[in-house]
């Protein structure tokens, strides 16, 4: 597509900024947030003419790379209508472009932005805040349909200029060769950190950061606990849940942490085995006294898309608790140990263990 004629561009990108602006606005309510993100799909889909699609498991994911399952262009699109999470992620990317502004103002912040789909909306409303001089994009994208659309949207909008590269590959075996980049950007995940590869693609450009980056989100924290969802969802549709529910829910403890600092320490202690490994070292977990029936094994996703911004649980469905009903009934005593895969098919992987009643005594 070449660029639109230059009043209907224009046009367009006022258009981003209002989008924009409703987006970023932490008053809004959630009503407003889901009408701005449903505009913006309506614009975008016009211009680079991939359709959307409902969220069918058989459209969800439409490859399985060596680093997990890699979803459709259409379901990547409708990605975007998880409002108060694209709302909450744009505040932070525009709060750290502007704080790297305000500290180094003869500086152009450079992103990295993997898997934008083809609405790549992280790169497209930033426009409506900053010039091709302020900031500069490398965009990583692994389908074709949707590299060749979010492609299609840089032309029609005349965005070239805040393109440093934009690659068709795989962002887990990216190699950084261009300006240092200061903010790194990604949202390729479901909750519990399963089936996509959130965890590899940060693992492998981390450590290519500028000394000084920011990530976004900054810190992915999985944690333990044991729960009763019919208590939980006893009278109600969602979220608020049963208070009397989540009176129940005993925490076990931090699973893992994926974030800035565990990623470069681990990579500055280890760097060949590093690069190697399949398996992350998580704790086992010894069952309390239960309490009621609150003994489901349950993954809950805590997400800090900035230092001091939480994407809280019943806000995003990446935050929904994961209710892991494979493993037994959990009962006091039980070992459950834990790794997390990487590989084709990334996420926890449990082994529940009961000792056997024993009689005689050491």
């Amino acid at each position: 597509m070449t660029a639109l004629p230059t009043p209907e561009r224009d046009r367009r990108r006022g258009h981003l900024r209002q989008l924009g602006d409703v987006l970023i606005n932490p008053e809004e309510p959630v009503e407003r947030l889901r009408a701005a993100c449903a505009d913006l799909e309506e614009i975008l889909i016009e211009l680079h003419g991939v359709p959307s699609a409902v969220t069918a498991e058989d459209q969800r994911y439409r490859h399985a790379s060596d680093f997990g399952e890699v979803i459709s262009p259409g379901y990547a699109i409708s990605t975007m209508q998880d409002a108060i999470r694209t709302a909450k992620f744009l505040r932070v990317l525009v709060a750290a472009i502007r704080k790297r502004r305000a500290e180094r103002p003869d500086e152009r912040v450079h992103i990295l932005y993997p898997g934008p789909g083809p609405n790549a909306p992280f790169f497209i409303l930033a426009t409506a805040y900053f010039s091709p001089e302020e900031i500069g994009y490398t965009m990583i994208e692994y389908m074709q349909e949707s590299f060749d659309g979010a492609n299609r949207l840089i032309q029609a909008l005349a965005f070239e200029e805040y393109v440093n590269d934009f690659q068709h590959g795989d962002a887990v075996l990216y190699k950084h060769a261009g300006p240092p980049a200061h903010i790194l950007i990604a949202e390729i995940m479901q909750q519990g950190l399963r089936g996509e590869p959130q965890f590899a693609i940060f693992k492998n450009l981390v450590p290519q950061l500028a000394e000084d980056s920011d990530i976004i989100p900054f810190r992915i924290e999985l944690r333990a606990g044991l729960t009763d969802p019919e208590s939980e969802f006893k009278g109600v549709k969602g979220y608020p849940l049963a208070a009397a529910g989540l009176a129940l829910r005993q925490d076990l403890g931090r699973i893992l942490v994926l974030d800035q600092e565990t990623l470069i320490e681990r990579h500055k202690r280890e760097p060949k085995k590093y690069a190697r490994l399949q398996d992350w070292e998580t704790p086992d977990f010894k069952a309390p006294p239960v309490i009621s029936n609150a003994t489901t094994f349950t993954v809950f996703t805590i997400i800090h898309i900035g230092e001091d911004v939480e994407l809280r649980e019943g806000e995003s469905g990446l935050t929904m608790p994961l209710y892991r009903r494979d493993i037994p009934v959990i009962a006091p005593g039980d070992d459950i140990r834990c790794k997390f895969k990487l590989g084709a098919t990334p996420g926890l992987v449990f082994e529940h263990v009961r000792p056997r009643m024993r009689i005689l005594q050491d």
